[in-house]
């Protein structure tokens, strides 16, 4: 009758939650097991992670040594981040035939989900170890570079990296007449080497970028401003930042382009001149007009206006005028803190000058997390009006749908 119908029902839900209950088990079981395996691996990544930051800290003789024990302990990182992510991947394997016998076809479901979200955890185990892998290969790589640019630059501006002593040796001078001038070659290279560091925030360069591309027009700049290596100094970071500010602007080259430019400028050589955008042809009268209007930008601002086109110097300072003249000046600075693009491309340098800073025993760790965290910061930034817009226009979408 209808009372047996109602109890085999009832009977039949029993069955059911009872069932439901045994995969919830089994699932969490299974989910256990993988969290176990996880922090298993976990805890090798951070073991071999501790042993590599131990090495570089010890590594203080030379950057070869640092790059060898920096390389195996990166090495030993992903080896252990691999190891991690197949116990998980076992674990995942042996938890989900447990709970298929258990629950047998009615758990198939809930299986599948176990082992997505499992295989989840596989994932970002197995990423760890490939990230740590590219992470020593770009930190090796970045920091030779830093050191092979960096030692260009000392000897372009600087006292090669010389000692007081050493340098006044080098120049057959006693200590005393060779100070004042092994100061103001000291101070000229820290204002590069710090000029550069800060790249990723003036002119959306990493180090390594802005050192490899202002030396090619150094020489010049310096012969030009007669040995004052301070004054080439300033005024090589100020055509750093303008190259930078119309790559941005206009778009129609690369940083390397435009210091290409720059570069052939400073052998005489002005048929690329026109690829600045400004309005003046790639000849030596398209430059000797740009400098003109250079003049007279700076005599209408009450200044000598007395530049020359035989002065590189003065070249790289009409560009200078001319380019704020039509408001070019700082637009990197200002997309960098005001558009998602800007921002992105400052993020990218502050974390290429973070990696290579994790090869340099000498680094300044502190101040390259706080600058990727600030850069990082202005990406979000920048992001959550994009991010605001696209969840209102699935909101809008959704109730268009959802009418009758």
């Amino acid at each position: 009758g209808l009372g047996d119908v109602y109890k085999r029902q009832q009977q039949l839900q029993t069955a059911f939650n009872n069932s439901t209950r045994t995969v919830d088990r089994n699932v969490d079981r299974s989910m256990q097991n993988a969290g176990r395996a996880s922090n298993q691996g976990a805890r090798r990544v951070e073991s071999a992670s501790d042993n590599m930051s131990q090495s570089l800290r010890q590594a203080n003789r030379s950057f070869d040594s640092t790059a060898r024990t920096a390389s195996r302990d990166f090495e030993q990182l992903g080896t252990e981040a691999q190891r991690g992510s197949r116990r998980v991947e076992d674990s995942v394997d042996d938890a989900a035939k447990h709970s298929e016998k258990s629950v047998g076809k009615m758990s198939a479901g809930m299986i599948a989900k176990a082992q997505i979200m499992a295989q989840a955890i596989v994932g970002i185990v197995s990423k760890v170890a490939d990230g740590a892998k590219q992470i020593a290969t770009s930190a090796i790589e970045g920091y030779g570079n830093y050191q092979q640019l960096s030692g260009g630059i000392q000897k372009l501006y600087g006292n090669m990296g010389q000692s007081l002593i050493d340098y006044a040796s080098a120049n057959g001078q006693t200590v005393e007449e060779a100070k004042a001038q092994w100061q103001t070659l000291e101070k000229a290279q820290n204002t590069m080497i710090r000029n550069a560091k800060e790249g990723w925030r003036t002119a959306g360069m990493s180090a390594n970028d802005y050192m490899q591309n202002v030396t090619g027009f150094s020489a010049a700049l310096i012969n030009s401003l007669g040995g004052d290596t301070q004054k080439a100094a300033d005024i090589a970071d100020m055509a750093m930042q303008d190259i930078s500010d119309n790559v941005n602007t206009f778009g129609t080259g690369s940083v390397q382009d435009i210091a290409e430019v720059y570069r052939a400028i400073s052998k005489g050589q002005y048929q690329t001149l026109d690829n600045l955008n400004l309005g003046f042809a790639g000849t030596k009268e398209g430059m000797q007009k740009l400098i003109d209007k250079a003049n007279e930008l700076q005599k209408a601002n009450g200044r000598a206006g007395e530049l020359s086109v035989d002065s590189f110097s003065d070249i790289v300072e009409a560009i200078h005028e001319v380019q704020s003249s039509m408001s070019i000046t700082g637009t990197t600075s200002r997309e960098a803190m005001g558009t998602v693009e800007g921002s992105i491309n400052m993020a990218k340098s502050a974390w290429q000058n973070f990696v290579a800073g994790l090869g340099d025993k000498d680094a300044d760790m502190k101040q390259l997390t706080e600058n990727l965290v600030e850069s990082g910061g202005a990406v979000l930034e920048n992001l959550k009006p994009v991010v605001t817009q696209i969840f209102n226009s699935f909101r809008c979408d959704a109730v268009r749908l959802c009418q009758p």
